[in-house]
């Protein structure tokens, strides 16, 4: 079939099961790379929603510099405040350069673009894991086949087609 004449045309006059078996192998190889550079992303994917996910605690921070700002002594690199949630006292840290207000300033961006950069990341995440999964099926699919029928051939020759278009 056209498969086999695919075969023939890349390998010459090897036979049959020694190309099916190099193809084979081409292909989890091609696979198994695909699923370590995956892992990497998806690695990468969580690390930086786990950084983001902070942002509900800077700006807690913020708010309280913002509370208590008129209790600032000038030139001082903390402040005394009342956490919201507890009412215990507690000691945050100002940048003496910028005083309460700009700190603070500061502060809300940070959270700002840390929950922005959060919600870029989830459907990366979620792509990646998408992706996993079907790279998985591919090299189940590709251990499986053991190329002696004309059915492993062609489904050989589909994941490689599958796998240039991915």
């Amino acid at each position: 079939g056209p498969v086999g004449a695919l075969f023939a045309a890349v390998y010459g006059d090897a036979g049959d099961e020694d190309v099916f078996r190099r193809e084979k192998d081409r292909l989890l190889r091609g696979t198994r790379a695909e699923l370590k550079k995956n892992a990497q992303k998806t690695r990468s994917f969580r690390k930086q929603i786990e950084d983001a996910a902070d942002h509900d605690a800077t700006k807690n921070r913020a708010d309280e510099i913002m509370a208590y700002q008129h209790a600032y002594v000038a030139g001082s690199s903390t402040l005394e405040v009342y956490d919201f949630e507890t009412g215990e006292a507690k000691t945050v840290e100002v940048d003496p350069l910028l005083g309460p207000t700009a700190t603070a300033e500061a502060l809300y961006k940070k959270a700002r673009k840390r929950r922005k950069t959060a919600g870029a990341v989830e459907p990366l995440l979620e792509a990646a894991a998408t992706e996993a999964a079907y790279l998985e099926q591919v090299e189940f699919t590709l251990t499986e086949l053991d190329g002696a029928g004309e059915d492993d051939r062609a489904a050989l020759g589909e994941i490689a087609a599958e796998l240039v278009d991915g």
